[in-house]
């Protein structure tokens, strides 16, 4: 083990909690990283949440760390920074207007708030920060003029990862000689970053999962063994916003044979991200129930219950709109050993035709996902395939990159 890993604090920032499965790989992060010897502070919005996940099962036990691990909540915005950000949002906002720009994505965060989360834990461990490794990078406004400004109080590497890459777009943060660098979830981009920013370092992260389970059966799960009665089980989950095809989800479910399948939604609909059709389908669902539908709308905290309810399915339903990265759906469906129904567009749809641990359809076309659902169960060599699909896409892999990454981080000098 290198001498700095005992030295000073990794901090794992992940600046978006109770979300897809940020929060699961937070825990896992914390875990491969407290292994390999380092020291880490946990940077999280929700940090009770994360001490709760910390403490399920013996395998990922806080205090097993000692000391080693610190959960802190990421340092709140005061009223006179909120009213600052604010009015410098929307000067931006009206010189974009007047000069023609494209309008920003209003999810992204602001840059001046990381800033702000950072310096307070710079202050509070002064010089016992050595990375600062963000888990969002691509939650952050990209634009080059909103990291013109960004500064920590010591010349702490920073590095992340990033999940949804914009094509075409020269992120800020690459400007700052402290960014040493990145990883990306789809190995595409990595080859193409690192022969922009020759100086930075980018790795390839293979799109894991948290697949524990609960020790006794959630309730959640004995209500949908019960509405089942017996049906093969198609499971689709996780955020349910427009990606997530649910116009095509239903026109599946009401042409399926309701004798043989029912589906099962696990996850909460963010009705602020629909289109048009979803929400004509889900305003129709309202007045014509689906007999073969559960739905429970809501996120649900124990990622265990998610994988509970996955492992008595039968088939993992992600044939996505519009959707081009990678999904730790994929993931779920090798450890659990179910076969996966995917669009055919995307990583997603490279990687199951590459492992053959699913089949590709047209996510524009209903009957195609209802005629795939019994082809999956003709493909050859499931087992295997899952098994090769696994041990490519294992927690021992991602550590190896984690802790290189980490080690050439802290050995280059900005």
């Amino acid at each position: 083990m290198s001498p700095s890993r005992s030295e000073k604090y990794i901090v794992l920032h992940n600046p978006i909690s109770n979300e897809g499965h940020l929060d699961s790989w937070h825990v896992l992060f914390i875990k491969m990283l407290a292994q390999a010897g380092f020291k880490i502070i946990a940077l999280t919005s929700d940090p009770v949440a994360i001490r709760k996940k910390l403490r399920d099962g013996e395998q990922t036990k806080a205090e097993a760390f000692g000391q080693e691990v610190i959960v802190l909540g990421a340092a709140p915005v005061g009223l006179l920074q909120k009213l600052t950000r604010r009015l410098a949002h929307y000067l931006t906002k009206s010189l974009d207007g007047l000069l023609g720009r494209p309008k920003r994505r209003v999810t992204h965060l602001e840059p001046f708030i990381l800033g702000l989360q950072l310096n307070a834990l710079l202050v509070r461990y002064p010089k016992k920060i050595g990375l600062v490794l963000n888990m969002y990078m691509d939650a952050y406004d990209p634009a080059p003029e909103q990291w013109q400004h960004f500064r920590l109080k010591t010349d702490v590497p920073l590095a992340g990862v990033c999940i949804t890459p914009q094509s075409g777009c020269s992120e800020g943060y690459y400007g700052l000689s402290w960014y040493r660098g990145t990883f990306f979830l789809d190995e595409t981009w990595r080859d193409a970053y690192q022969a922009k920013f020759t100086e930075k370092y980018f790795e390839y992260l293979p799109d894991i999962t948290d697949t524990r389970l609960p020790k006794t059966p959630s309730a959640l799960l004995q209500q949908i063994l019960a509405f089942s009665q017996g049906r093969k089980i198609v499971f689709m989950g996780g955020s349910i916003g427009k990606q997530k095809n649910l116009t095509r989800w239903h026109q599946a479910i009401a042409a399926s044979d309701r004798e043989q399948w029912c589906f099962v939604q696990v996850g909460r609909i963010n009705r602020n991200n629909l289109t048009e059709d979803d929400e004509k389908s889900l305003q129709r669902l309202a007045t014509q129930p689906l007999a073969n539908l559960f739905v429970h709308d809501g996120y649900l905290e124990d990622e265990g219950i998610f994988n509970e309810i996955i492992s008595h399915s039968s088939v993992i339903f992600a044939v996505y709109r519009d959707f081009n990265r990678s999904s730790n759906m994929l993931s779920k469906a090798a450890h659990f050993e179910k076969p996966i129904l995917v669009s055919t567009q995307g990583v997603m749809g490279e990687r199951v035709q590459r492992y053959k641990i699913g089949l590709c359809v047209n996510p524009d076309m209903a009957q195609d996902i209802v005629n795939g659902l019994p082809a999956l169960e003709q493909i050859p060599n499931l087992q295997e395939n899952f098994r090769l699909y696994r041990d490519d896409f294992s927690l021992a892999v991602v550590q190896a990159k984690l802790v290189h990454l980490i080690d050439h981080c802290l050995s280059t000098k900005g």
